[in-house]
């Protein structure tokens, strides 16, 4: 079975056992501020006269945030039965509409939408097709808006590795990770991005909330990402890509 359609195959199935119940991933206190931050960019960025496409959208986890916005929101995804979960546990937002559809072949005409945004999704498709696919339907002064993991530091490659002979996600993914070359590629066909960096020790913070607790834990998490700033090792980035070429 090819990576794609395993990948496909684990969303359908998550999204059959979650039922109508809203997905609510249990993320550690620690892990929250890239996701944050990533919220506040669409808040502070998405108004009602904009049209959004949300590629990989999964079941839905960041979807209600660009909803909540008033833009008009178009979530795709390769798995059909996250779609149908997405439609049913946010079916209320008239602003919805969801298509089946893979990142690396967008169905739609050149510079159509104002915003693309993706909330964890990069490493699903192929890093230069996805690029070329974002940059064509963006209208021109349009943004890319994105939370994602990095491919750098080796904890974190070598646990992704262990998942994988876990059988808990397929090597396409490892492989797809984004790394900072290919924030530089989207500087260069874009023409501004900005980036920040999360979780360069993120690795000590499940050991480190058993002796201080898990408030003071993401606490000092987020205070060593400011201080270090060390790209390399960070965990999650996000990313706001202007196309202004």
């Amino acid at each position: 079975m090819k990576d794609t359609e395993a990948e496909k195959l684990r969303y359908d199935k998550r999204a059959l056992k979650q039922g109508d119940t809203p997905y609510k991933e249990k993320i550690a206190a620690w892990h929250l501020t890239p996701i944050q931050k990533y919220n506040e960019l669409i808040t502070e960025n998405l108004e009602s006269k904009h049209k959004v496409l949300e590629i990989g959208a999964g079941t839905g986890n960041n979807t209600r945030i660009l909803l909540e916005t008033g833009a008009q929101v178009l979530a795709t995804d390769v798995s059909l039965e996250s779609l149908k979960y997405i439609n049913r546990t946010l079916g209320e937002f008239k602003n919805l509409k969801t298509k089946l559809m893979d990142m690396q072949e967008l169905e739609f005409k050149s510079n159509s939408f104002d915003f693309v945004v993706s909330a964890g999704s990069l490493s699903y498709g192929d890093n230069d097709l996805v690029m070329n696919e974002i940059y064509r339907v963006l209208k021109k002064d349009g943004k890319f808006i994105c939370v994602d993991s990095l491919n750098h530091n080796p904890i974190y490659r070598i646990n992704r590795r262990i998942r994988v002979f876990m059988r808990q996600r397929s090597k396409l993914t490892v492989k797809n990770m984004p790394t900072l070359q290919l924030i530089q590629n989207y500087e260069a066909k874009f023409g501004r991005t900005k980036a920040y960096y999360y979780g360069s020790f993120l690795w000590l913070m499940p050991i480190l909330s058993l002796v201080i607790g898990k408030a003071r834990t993401a606490y000092f998490s987020n205070l060593i990402d400011k201080v270090i700033k060390a790209k390399k090792l960070a965990f999650k980035f996000v990313l706001i890509v202007y196309k202004i070429k």
